[in-house]
This record gives C-alpha cells, sequence and structure tokens, in this order.
C-alpha cells in the first residue's frame, strides 16, 4: 500500500485554527457563564429578599407589599449584574478576539484598552508585565540564534578550506584506499552542510537569493559531488529531464536539497535513481514545475511514512542504517517551505520511494487581476 506524507506552509491563522481544532475551546464570556460564576452572590440575594419578605411579614403588611418590596430589590441586583457583566463584556471580548488572531503573545497586552473594572486593571498590568518579559526573552533568544547562526557559518567555511584541499589531493590518488577516503571526505562534507543548514532554517531571516535555475544541469551537479557514494553504493543516476526546463528557487538551497535526498537512495538500498520533471498548467495562473525524484530503494514502512518529515525521526530504516540523525528530510522539507517550494513524499516497503518537489510557475503571460 503506498502512503504519502506532504509538507505545506499554512498562515498563521490556518495553524490558529488547526491547533484549535484538535484540542479543547477556550471559555467564552456570556451571561450565563457570568452568572454561574456569581451564583453565590446570586444564593446570598435570594436568602437576603426572602429574609426580609419574613421580617416585613413580621411589620405586618400585606403580602402585596411585602412582594411588591422583595420584587423590587431583586429588581435591582438583576439591573446590577447585567450592568456589571456588561461592563466587563467589551474587555473579555476584545481579549479572546486578540489572543485568537495574534501572531506573538507579547503584542496581547498593546492589542487591549485599559478597562474600567478593577480585576480587569490589574489583569491589564500583570498582562502588560508579562508581554514585557516574553518580548525580552524573545529578544534574547533572537541574539543567541543569530550568535550560534554566525558561530556555525564561520565554522563551516573554515571547515570547507581542508576539505576542499583534500578532495584535491585525493583526485591525483587511485585504488582502494583513496576511494574509501573520497566517500569519507564527501560524508564530512555533507555533514558540514547539514550543520549550516539546520541553523538558516531555523533562524528569524531567510536570506535565500531566488533566481531561475535549470533543473538538469543542477540534478547532475549534485550527483557529480556525491559520485563517490554513488559509486561505493553502486547506484546508477537515470535523467529524464528537459534541458530546456528551469524552475524559481534558490541554487544553493535546492542544492542541498537534492543532494540529502540522493544521499538518503544511496543509503537505503537503492540501485537506480530517477530524476524526471516537467511542466503542468502554462499559461495559467497555477502553473507548476515538478522535479520527481524515485528510486527502486527498500521504501518506507507505511506507519511511518507521516513522520518522515519530524525532526529528528531516523525510523527503522535509519535504525538499521546506523548513521541517521533523522534531520536530512526535515531540513530539506523546512527550506523548500521557506521557498514557497512544495515537497512531497511516497512510498512503499521493498518498492523504493518517490519525492515530488513542485515550484511555482511564474509565466510572464499571465496576469493576475
Amino acid at each position: 500500500m503506498r502512503t504519502s506524507a506532504t509538507k505545506e506552509a499554512l498562515s498563521p491563522r490556518e495553524a490558529l485554527a488547526a491547533e484549535e481544532a484538535s484540542g479543547e475551546k477556550g471559555l467564552a464570556f456570556t451571561f450565563p457563564a457570568y452568572a454561574a460564576d456569581c451564583k453565590w452572590a446570586i444564593a446570598g440575594v435570594l436568602v437576603g429578599v426572602a429574609l426580609l419578605g419574613g421580617m416585613l411579614a413580621v411589620l405586618g403588611l400585606g403580602t402585596a407589599a411585602i412582594l411588591t418590596c422583595c420584587g423590587f430589590v431583586a429588581l435591582l441586583f438583576a439591573l446590577v449584574l447585567v450592568g456589571s457583566y456588561l461592563r466587563r463584556r467589551r474587555f473579555y471580548l476584545r481579549l479572546a478576539e486578540a489572543s485568537s488572531s495574534l501572531q506573538h503573545a507579547y503584542y496581547l497586552a498593546s492589542e487591549l484598552a485599559e478597562p474600567s473594572f478593577l480585576e480587569g486593571r490589574i489583569f491589564h498590568n500583570a498582562l502588560q508585565e508579562v508581554c514585557r518579559a516574553d518580548g525580552r526573552d524573545l529578544q534574547e533568544e533572537r541574539h543567541k540564534l543569530k550568535a550560534q547562526q554566525e558561530f556555525v557559518d564561520m565554522w563551516v567555511h573554515e571547515v570547507k578550506t581542508p576539505i576542499a584541499a583534500s578532495k584535491l589531493t585525493l583526485a591525483r590518488m587511485h585504488g582502494p584506499e583513496a576511494s574509501a577516503l573520497k566517500l569519507d571526505v564527501e560524508r564530512i562534507e555533507a555533514a558540514c552542510e547539514r550543520a549550516l543548514y539546520n541553523t538558516r532554517v531555523e533562524s528569524l531571516s531567510q536570506d535565500y537569493d531566488l533566481r531561475d535555475v535549470p533543473l538538469l544541469p543542477l540534478c547532475q551537479e549534485a550527483c557529480k559531488s556525491l559520485s563517490s557514494l554513488l559509486i561505493h553504493r553502486g547506484v546508477a543516476p537515470r535523467f529524464n529531464i528537459p534541458a530546456d526546463l528551469s524552475a524559481i528557487a534558490d541554487r544553493s538551497w535546492v542544492t542541498f536539497v537534492i543532494r540529502q535526498l540522493i544521499s538518503n537512495c544511496a543509503k537505503y538500498g537503492a540501485t537506480c535513481i530517477t530524476f524526471s520533471a516537467w511542466a503542468e498548467g502554462r499559461g495559467t495562473t497555477t502553473g507548476k514545475v515538478v522535479l520527481q525524484i524515485a528510486d527502486d530503494g527498500v521504501g518506507i514502512p507505511a506507519d511511518e511514512v507521516p513522520h518522515v518529515l519530524e525532526r529528528g525521526f531516523s525510523g527503522s530504516n535509519g535504525r538499521d542504517e546506523g548513521s541517521s540523525t533523522g534531520m536530512g528530510l526535515y531540513i530539506a522539507s523546512k527550506l523548500c517551505l521557506s521557498m514557497g517550494i512544495g515537497f512531497s513524499l511516497g512510498s512503499e516497503l521493498g518498492k523504493g520511494t518517490r519525492v515530488l518537489l513542485t515550484f511555482p510557475l511564474y509565466d510572464a503571460k499571465v496576469t493576475e487581476l
């Protein structure tokens, strides 16, 4: 049975709606709920009205007079209850609206006007303090993340120099030992790339450069850069991509994604990797370019496919292989989402895996109204 996992971008409102649909609904500030919250005050008033009726009866007043006095007191309390509810209702409705539409919690206090009732002012002041603290914490995390990214960038660039020198030296060497060293150098280079792109995909800034990228040479270069791995594993690449077909993407980011997919294919039993690409819907606003990378490897168990794009998930194949970190597909899918590229994966155990990268097709002949 073929199963698939798809990673698509969601707007903040869609993500919030999905989260609310999967969780419990929040409390609503309605009059029945407010009255239920004031049940002890209401009970006290009813007891007071009953005592008042008894005292008036002892004083010799008639039934009509007693009912009139008790009804008047009850009406006054009902008006006070309704007025108190209406006084609070605007604030709590605005609070619910603001909390359901915000992208960041620390903006919440700025979206609310200070209410007129005492407990509301106390809550508002406390909320301001919490939001300020949350903002400070977020700013600190941003600085830490930026420092971490700068460190990893610097470290990777420093490591690239000896890697490049090693590859030049190995190019002049031959024999099984040289082949083994070439494979190890490729693994080190791939690990450095994963470290670099992991920090970038988690950063708050997006520094990708979208350009028109020819797909055939892109896939060929990705295979060439992993030639030692492909030769060692006995994997043959095949290309069914038109020479003039291109897509809008960041060349370095997409190269990393394709390299990661090639590496996975080679590690998990593939003997052939087929690269196919085609365009759909040319001349329309929904046009797209699809790049398919398919292998004939061991495939993925059906119950694991929905989880393969999760951070740190290696699955049974990864545990058997022994060197899986569970980060490759996660980073690849996140990079695609950042560039607006669809990323979907389908697999059948024992028959192989197929990944589709869907690029938006920007056609100059199409005009949005």
